[in-house]
């Protein structure tokens, strides 16, 4: 069930909520409707003040053990920088599983929420599910 859709200047965003918890987000064509509990996540976001993550307000649960740790530890990554693909790996103690880490990026039903966008490859930006040129622009926003 889609509760609300907030705008960014990059995309308008689908809120996608199963009994009070966000299942999903994604972008969207739809116009900005209604208020969610990420609006203010949303608004500092674009502030360029550092949101804090709101996992409480995310659902995880049906993400296998290794996505969900390493969305978790993703969610820590401060706003305005990035981490590589085996850096994050080794953070969540499978320092040989860069190729995981990527694929768990590629499945991030939250991404700017939990920001895939900071993950970079070794040699470069790396790959995004939303498309190189929107990682791009979100980079810049950051700053990174």
């Amino acid at each position: 069930m889609t509760d609300a859709v907030l705008s960014t200047p990059w995309c308008n965003w689908r809120i996608d909520v199963d009994e009070n918890k966000v299942t999903a987000i994604s972008p969207t064509r739809a116009q900005p409707t209604g208020h969610h509990a990420l609006a203010p996540w949303f608004e500092a976001y674009l502030k360029g003040t550092p949101p804090t993550v709101p996992l409480d307000l995310l659902d995880l649960s049906p993400l296998p053990p290794f996505s969900r740790r390493v969305l978790e530890e993703l969610s820590t990554l401060p706003f305005g920088t990035s981490i590589s693909y085996g850096e994050l790996a080794a953070r969540v103690g499978n320092p040989k599983a860069a190729r995981a880490v990527g694929s768990a990026m590629a499945r991030n039903p939250f991404p700017l929420v939990i920001p895939c966008h900071r993950v970079l490859a070794a040699t470069g930006i790396g790959g995004y599910s939303l498309g190189l040129e929107q990682k791009k622009k979100l980079l810049a926003h950051e700053s990174v």
